[in-house]
């Protein structure tokens, strides 16, 4: 499948439909961020971010934790595939991203030492070229 026109909340995948074996609609359940649903039109519809709290389409998985980061840089055209994990899996997967970004994290240095900064010169130099006082209306700066 190819995911197309991903959103802030959703990537809806293009390609084979996938049939439901009864009616595409279920009773409204709870849904959590990596939710794959397959609507009536039989598009899965991978639910990022800014999805709903309950839906009423069948859900098929749900993308690891892990995975979502990934998942919500999907452009058009990109395609992708799934490996079926386990709950102790996709934890341990979590744990080991967790530990590299923490270790990214205590990596990171200042890029100039502290103090680097020419206080006296910054404070000499002339950064506004005119004043605005929002209270009485009145300006300094010219008008354009």
């Amino acid at each position: 499948m190819s995911a197309s026109r991903p959103t802030a909340w959703a990537c809806v995948w293009k390609g084979r439909r996938l049939q439901h074996r009864g009616s595409a609609d279920i009773p409204s359940d709870g849904l959590v961020t990596g939710s794959i649903q397959v609507p009536g039109n039989g598009q899965p519809i991978l639910l990022l971010n800014d999805h709903q709290t309950a839906g009423g389409y069948a859900k098929i998985a749900t993308v690891i934790s892990a995975d979502l980061p990934r998942a919500g840089r999907l452009r058009p055209g990109d395609r992708l595939s799934f490996q079926a994990v386990t709950v102790d899996e996709a934890e341990a997967i979590r744990r080991r991203q967790e530990q590299a970004i923490s270790g990214w994290i205590r990596a990171i240095r200042p890029v100039r030492p502290a103090g680097g900064i020419d206080l006296e010169a910054l404070y000499a130099e002339n950064l506004i070229s005119g004043t605005v006082d929002i209270v009485n209306g009145g300006s300094d700066l010219p008008l354009v």
